[in-house]
């Protein structure tokens, strides 16, 4: 990540989110309340299992739901797509226990995979770039900022692209339903 352009608003950002994450597991939260091992509200949905990077020009491939889950222990989580792929069950995972917290609610600016607009133009760039900017960290426009690996540093590069992954696929999703003809 390039330092040299940190401003006071960008390091109070860094300061926050490291705060409020550290509230948010002292607090309990995120082991009680969102751990992927629990029963939860999901919806089962089928996407192309490549792995492969989508070149700017490809259309994603539409989504086709297969069935609904529900629980009553974690309302809103149906939000939270659950596929078929393996690679985005394992992201998925990924994603309940260090993504979620920021992209579900939009702290620090972290764009939302269920609002349609806030991703139809990052699900047509490379997965390289997006990979890029959840490894390695990024300040985005109006002082937003995805810290490096979301704050986790233990976290593995292919544990990162699977969460990426997992967000990408259920951007699509949104975008998808959201499309006149699925209306």
């Amino acid at each position: 990540m390039n330092t040299s352009n940190l401003t006071p608003t960008k390091i109070l950002i860094v300061c926050l989110l490291i705060i409020t994450l550290g509230i948010l597991v002292f607090s309990g939260l995120l082991q009680d309340g969102h751990s992927a091992s629990k029963e939860s509200t999901a919806v089962t949905t089928t996407l192309p299992t490549s792995a492969a990077p989508q070149a700017e020009t490809e259309t994603p491939a539409p989504l086709v739901m297969t069935g609904l889950e529900t629980s009553a222990e974690k309302k809103g989580e149906e939000k939270f797509i659950k596929f078929d792929a393996p690679q985005l069950q394992k992201g998925r995972e990924v994603w309940l226990e260090n993504c979620e917290n920021c992209h579900a609610w939009g702290t620090a600016g972290a764009p939302i995979p269920m609002e349609a607009d806030a991703w139809k133009d990052r699900v047509i760039k490379e997965k390289t770039t997006l990979y890029d900017h959840a490894i390695n960290g990024f300040f985005g426009p109006g002082d937003t900022m995805m810290p490096a690996r979301g704050g986790n540093d233990v976290l593995s590069d292919e544990q990162v692209k699977s969460a990426v992954d997992y967000m990408v696929a259920l951007a699509t999703y949104y975008i998808q339903s959201q499309t006149p003809e699925n209306n």
